[in-house]
């Protein structure tokens, strides 16, 4: 972050989240009931969906309850260092906790320290106070309950993937936009993903490919036999559903070791090209119905994912 986002928070006068909490700069210390704060906030985080802690705001509590960026509130004290900030997070963390990151910035009257905090792969529990698991939820940071703790424990042991979708220009003029479609599926987690399974849903009325006379391509291409088709949708809508993961129909297979990547991508010649074409006659229908594109997920002993990319932000036609 910058000092100039720093004061946009407090200009937007920016309201906590579940992802995010301000603090002032004189809440971080070495007495004891400070440090027992900073334990309990970061593995609230780390047990949560991780966030973002921002040393150096105070906040106000406006009507609606929800704490919001009032004012600049630095650190002032020159012992209180991004050094001895990891340290104190790491040695009083059971089991110690790496996955944050310190940033400090200079701000008038002081400095700012910017933590962010991923979401961590087992329970944390903090070896200051009172010895409890804590949790982020809401806008507050609360004691872990035993079947909560105990789900926790088992996040190591389940599949973690995370995707990505987007829409590469493939030919752009006045009259046609043609989008190529890629898909990136990355395995984040610390067990291997085998039998995984990946739906994107694109709209049918723009899924064609003027090259081939617009014929629709899960119709027309021998590739896509075993990765696309056409779907009903109970609000009357039709998608064209791209599928692939492991194992293909075709029984390739797609095993993903942790930190390992599969990307549909056609220019290796691995996929058949999935184009996507909006022009004069169907973007009045699309931006009507404002269809997005949507992804889904499925995983072993994993609830599904989803996600999407509204229609605003792959149609730019």
């Amino acid at each position: 972050m910058t000092a100039e986002e720093i004061l946009s928070l407090i200009e937007d006068r920016t309201q906590e989240s579940l992802y995010l909490e301000f603090k002032r700069g004189d809440s971080l210390g070495r007495q004891n009931n400070q440090r027992v704060e900073l334990l309990k906030d970061v593995t609230g985080f780390a047990n949560a969906d991780g966030g973002r802690i921002i040393y150096g705001i105070a906040e106000s509590r406006p009507v609606d309850g929800i704490a919001a960026a009032d004012s600049l509130a630095p650190l002032a004290d020159p012992t209180i260092t991004r050094e001895w900030l990891s340290s104190t997070i790491h040695d009083h963390a059971s089991p110690r906790f790496h996955d944050f990151d310190i940033e400090e910035i200079a701000v008038e009257g002081g400095r700012v320290l910017v933590v962010d905090i991923k979401a961590a792969g087992t329970a944390h529990q903090t070896l200051l106070g009172d010895l409890r698991y804590y949790q982020r939820a809401g806008v507050t940071t609360r004691p872990l309950e035993d079947f909560r703790i105990r789900d926790l424990m088992s996040r190591g042991t389940r599949p973690l993937a995370e995707v990505v979708v987007r829409t590469q220009n493939h030919g752009i003029s006045a009259d046609l936009h043609r989008y190529s479609l890629r898909v990136a599926v990355t395995n984040v987690g610390n067990v291997t993903m085998e039998k995984w399974w990946l739906n994107v849903d694109v709209p049918a009325v723009a899924f064609h490919d003027s090259r081939y006379q617009g014929q629709n391509l899960a119709r027309l291409h021998a590739l896509y036999q075993h990765m696309a088709q056409m779907v009903n949708l109970r609000d009357g809508g039709e998608v064209a559903r791209l599928s692939f993961g492991d194992p293909l129909g075709n029984g390739a297979r797609f095993i993903l070791h942790p930190g390992q990547s599969q990307k549909y991508d056609p220019e290796p010649g691995h996929f058949p090209e999935f184009i996507m074409e909006v022009d004069h006659d169907n973007f009045q229908v699309l931006s009507d119905m404002q269809r997005a594109l949507t992804w889904t997920l499925y995983l072993n002993n994993a609830q599904p994912v989803t996600g999407i990319i509204p229609f605003a932000d792959w149609c730019r036609f």
